[in-house]
């Protein structure tokens, strides 16, 4: 509870005070995302790539070294998201492809880039894939073995530069419910540690599609609610502590939580940013209208820095 005041007292701050240091001076970074790069307060993402032709990808992610780049496309024909593969030679994309290193016909969702560019994770029908780069080129995806993918159901998958894999699954034994937790595991590039489940983050109800920052000092996922009569889901927040830990989450205040869903949260490889999407039910459309947005992860930084000095933690 003192966490979720604390939260909506920064946002406060930010509205009133949006000179102070808490807002982040604009930048310009068009090379890479063709618009203004956001401040502290969250603002539409509107990707333009040009050299994407078949449609509007519903994620995506660039290489640490932004020569690579990722996307997933919905195929309406099998109402699947095909992941597609391009780089950068020359100063210039390359027509883009299905990803050749995902099987099953490039199915799949959440890519991501691993912080150091070493793997490219991904999920696909309740497992976690990677595939690892060789050369110059990446070998074909298979499942990340245990304790990461199981016989039970994964979905999402997020890693740190310290190489800790987070995700998330149901069906284990250690779990607050049949639901979704969120569990971490180390990999020291031979073997992964024990899976443990980061019980601060976890409720019975279904805690899902994590991210968690390039440096692990905070971790961002989804928390299912019913809203409306339809399952939808909240952004809620944790921040790493000295001892290991994580603080008990907390719901993220209404700039990222709307009245409807909020979900596909996901920070840049860099750290810079914060990318998640909002969908509002349109009645006479009966489907959610969707947009996507971005901000400064510098808001997360202030937050964990006023939540550490104010001493008032919930332990």
């Amino acid at each position: 509870m003192k966490i979720t005041i604390i939260i909506i007292q920064v946002i406060i701050w930010v509205i009133c005070f949006p000179n102070c240091s808490i807002t982040k001076k604009k930048t310009i970074d068009e090379n890479i995302y063709g618009q203004t790069s956001p401040g502290n307060i969250p603002e539409i993402f509107e990707p333009r790539f040009d050299f994407i032709k078949n449609g509007n990808p519903e994620e995506f992610d660039f290489s640490p070294d932004l020569k690579e780049f990722i996307y997933t496309i919905r195929d309406t024909s099998v109402n699947m998201l095909i992941i597609y593969y391009t780089q950068n030679k020359n100063g210039r994309w390359i027509n883009p492809e299905t990803a050749y290193f995902v099987p099953d016909s490039g199915i799949g969702y959440n890519p991501k880039f691993s912080p150091d560019g070493k793997y490219i994770s991904y999920s696909c029908k309740g497992d976690l894939w990677r595939a690892e780069k060789n050369g110059e080129n990446w070998t074909i995806a298979e499942k990340i073995p245990e304790p990461v993918s199981t016989d039970k159901y994964e979905c999402t998958i997020s890693i740190s530069k310290s190489g800790n894999i987070y995700f998330a699954a149901n069906g284990r034994p250690d779990g607050k419910s049949d639901q979704c937790d969120i569990y971490c595991t180390g990999f020291n590039g031979i073997k992964y540690d024990s899976a443990r489940n980061l019980g601060n983050l976890n409720t019975p109800r279904s805690e899902c599609s994590v991210s968690v920052s390039p440096n692990e000092n905070y971790i961002v996922f989804t928390r299912y609610f019913n809203k409306q009569g339809r399952n939808a889901t909240d952004l809620y927040i944790s921040f790493h502590k000295n001892d290991g830990d994580w603080t008990i989450a907390q719901d993220l205040g209404p700039y990222f939580n709307c009245t409807g869903t909020n979900f596909s949260p996901r920070f840049s490889n860099d750290g810079k940013y914060f990318f998640f999407k909002q969908g509002i039910w349109s009645k006479g459309l009966e489907k959610y209208d969707i947009k996507q947005y971005w901000i400064s992860t510098n808001f997360f930084d202030n937050m964990r820095d006023f939540v550490f000095s104010s001493n008032n933690l919930e332990e």
